[in-house]
């Protein structure tokens, strides 16, 4: 807590603990709208680089003592009224698919506020739990056609979950799909070259036939999806464009033109999800440090092998010269010089004997120990470092944000421009309508703005995904964007400058 005096009233900073606060405006605004009906308070706002709230008073009024106590008993109100939760949702392709489930999700009656992070598929809401309950709103976001991943975030160790498998399958699926509707559009043009391979080589039903079934084929999973949001967020997606573009495409007999649009769509899905999973894989191999299982030592005598989920606060254990440490810990027995560069990039190794802790994700070097555990696996070190981050590529930074509410208007404006020109220049007689249709189609399908929207967020993610792979914790995009003004860093120690190696 600090102290100021500006202007005949006191600044009280206080350290805000009231959790997600800078993306919550509803949690913010009702905490400072009970601050303002104290007598005495005259200004409070959010300092978020400092995660301070920052109360101007009148100190003939108030004491400081008073204006903490107020500030901590309205946080204390506001986060028992309202409710968040981070849900880890499957099946999002692209950075449209976000806004399609923060616009949908929004709708329910109950939930004040959603955020949804595309790279690292999380899904941020904040609620009212007496109108609205967590299943209402996964029930949601599987009407709209992605999935709530059960159950709660994975311990360290525990390996590929189910769900990730299911989404590997579901993937595979999906490029497996995408593989007939190429070849389809192949045999396709195949038939449109049969005139230059001569007479009879192909009759002239085969081009349509075969670009219509790869049109249907790719363009069906789009316009359902399109319409379901449609139905339920009530709002334009890119899916619908596409879908609509190649119905066009196909009306007017363009049907090379429809297949190639929807194949190139899911091509262009594919590699933005791959963009996003290479970002996710950025947090995994952080865990990936922690070995799976744990020796554990039975109370009468013996040791068993058992995953590190199963290992509890007070159990003893052992590791091997050369092993990975698996939770953090206090050394009971042994001694041994031990390689934190993984967590704390100490460049060389530290000796560690009865008393000393240590991480999971360390490295023992040449003598066996005999280690206390002091903390469950999901809550170690490294996982805690790995929550950190995964939390701060969820925070959306400003440039991100303004994209987003551009997003909202931007597709609109796009169908509505594309109506335009298919209809104005055929009534003023510039030309026949298909043609104009044609160039209406081809507009709704350049201005796609997934590239756009999907820009900003990934590149952030992968920022912060790297400059925690080098040991450097960034806390949100604001303030990976608030570094680009940094002209001067100042270090405490010596030590934070190490490579992590000898």
């Amino acid at each position: 807590m600090q102290d100021s005096t500006a202007l005949g009233t006191k600044v009280l900073h206080i350290p805000l603990l009231l959790p997600m606060h800078a993306d919550c405006p509803d949690c913010a605004a009702r905490l400072r709208e009970l601050l303002l009906a104290r007598e005495g308070v005259e200004v409070v706002h959010f300092d978020l680089a400092r995660g301070d709230l920052v109360v101007h008073y009148d100190p003939q009024a108030l004491t400081a003592e008073e204006v903490e106590r107020a500030a901590r008993l309205a946080g204390k109100e506001v986060a028992q009224r309202y409710r968040h939760a981070d849900l880890p949702v499957e099946g999002m392709d692209c950075a449209d698919c976000a806004l399609k489930l923060e616009r949908g999700v929004g709708r329910l009656q109950g939930v004040l506020w959603t955020a949804v992070h595309f790279p690292s598929g999380t899904l941020r809401v904040g609620y009212d739990p007496e109108r609205v309950a967590p299943e209402d709103v996964a029930r949601r976001v599987q009407e709209l056609g992605y999935r709530v991943a059960n159950g709660l975030p994975e311990p360290a160790g525990q390996g590929h979950s189910l769900q990730r498998g299911l989404a590997w399958a579901r993937q595979r699926s999906r490029e497996g799909l995408i593989a007939v509707a190429v070849t389809l559009a192949l045999l396709g043009f195949l038939g449109q070259a049969a005139p230059f391979l001569g007479p009879g080589a192909a009759p002239s039903w085969w081009p349509p036939l075969f670009f219509g079934a790869a049109t249907v084929l790719a363009g069906a999973p789009l316009a359902l999806r399109g319409l379901r949001t449609l139905g339920i967020a009530q709002s334009l997606s890119i899916d619908l464009l596409m879908a609509v573009a190649a119905l066009g495409a196909m009306a007017i007999g363009e049907w090379a033109e429809g297949a190639v649009v929807v194949i190139l769509f899911h091509i262009g899905e594919l590699l933005e999800a791959y963009t996003a999973e290479r970002a996710r894989q950025a947090i995994r191999s952080l865990m990936a440090l922690v070995p799976e299982k744990a020796r554990r030592l039975r109370p009468e005598g013996g040791e068993e092998e058992v995953a590190v989920g199963q290992v509890d606060v007070g159990d003893l254990i052992l590791v091997r010269p050369g092993e990975r440490i698996p939770v953090d810990g206090v050394v009971v027995e042994g001694a041994s010089a031990v390689d934190q560069s993984p967590v704390t990039g100490e460049s060389m190794p530290v000796d560690r004997g009865p008393g000393s802790e240590v991480y999971a994700g360390s490295v023992n070097g040449e003598g066996a120990l005999v280690v206390r555990v002091v903390r469950p696996a999901q809550e170690s070190t490294l996982s805690r470092m790995a929550r950190l981050v995964e939390e701060a590529q969820a925070q959306k930074a400003r440039s991100q944000r303004f994209v987003d509410r551009f997003a909202r208007w931007y597709t609109p404006a796009v169908v509505l421009l594309a109506l335009l020109v298919a209809v104005v220049p055929t009534l003023a007689g510039w030309g026949p309508f298909a043609l104009w249709v044609y160039r209406a189609l081809t507009l709704l399908v350049i201005a796609c703005p997934c590239a756009l929207v999907l820009a900003t967020p990934v590149a952030v993610a992968a920022a912060i995904a790297s400059a925690g792979r080098h040991g450097i914790l960034i806390k949100g995009g604001v303030h990976l964007e608030d570094a680009a003004r940094l002209r001067a860093v100042a270090f405490d120690k010596t030590g934070t400058l190490s490579y992590g190696r000898p």
